[in-house]
């Protein structure tokens, strides 16, 4: 998450420092357009940007689209001690959506979760309630063990997360 949001600072401090009008003063630079078409640069200028600016006649009827995805991030939140017998609550509610950012025009689709798969991988079986929840819960085995679980989550865009892992240490 964090090399995420590195590289989304990144790009709207580079964005932001763009010039609209070239140095002739005569036209847009393509890089301001291209920002504007991602999302990531606006001003009184952005409305002369065309979906095809720069792009010559030929290159105008073919232009690619493209899309870039970004997976979901499942966060399974940190490794937890507790006592034997005793109620516990996992917790993935600090997972987050992907997104996809598709040129042109540039258009961000932020996704939601809808599906949260948790697994335990190993130690003594527990009965997981609300597996497929942000928040299922389990009762403690009454021995002291080391419980191990995985959750992996699904976003509205269709896109899956890497799995997540956690440890319950009970004692």
């Amino acid at each position: 998450m964090i090399q995420q949001t590195v590289a989304i600072t990144t790009t709207l401090i580079v964005f932001a420092a763009l010039t609209p009008i070239s140095a002739s003063g005569s036209h847009l630079t393509d890089e301001f357009c291209n920002a504007v078409r991602m999302g990531l640069a606006n001003g009184p200028q952005a409305s002369q940007c065309s979906v095809f600016h720069g792009l010559n006649q030929d290159q105008k009827q073919t232009a690619p689209v493209t899309t870039v995805e970004s997976r979901p991030i499942a966060n399974a939140g940190p490794s937890q001690a507790v006592s034997r017998g005793s109620v516990v609550t996992l917790d993935g509610t600090g997972s987050t959506p992907g997104s996809t950012i598709t040129t042109p025009p540039g258009t961000v689709t932020q996704g939601t979760i809808t599906t949260y798969s948790w697994v335990q991988t190993s130690g003594t079986l527990v009965n997981l309630t609300g597996a497929t929840t942000a928040t299922p819960t389990f009762i403690a085995p009454t021995v002291s063990t080391a419980l191990a679980f995985r959750l992996t989550v699904t976003d509205s865009l269709g896109l899956s997360s890497s799995p997540a892992k956690i440890t319950v240490t009970v004692s």
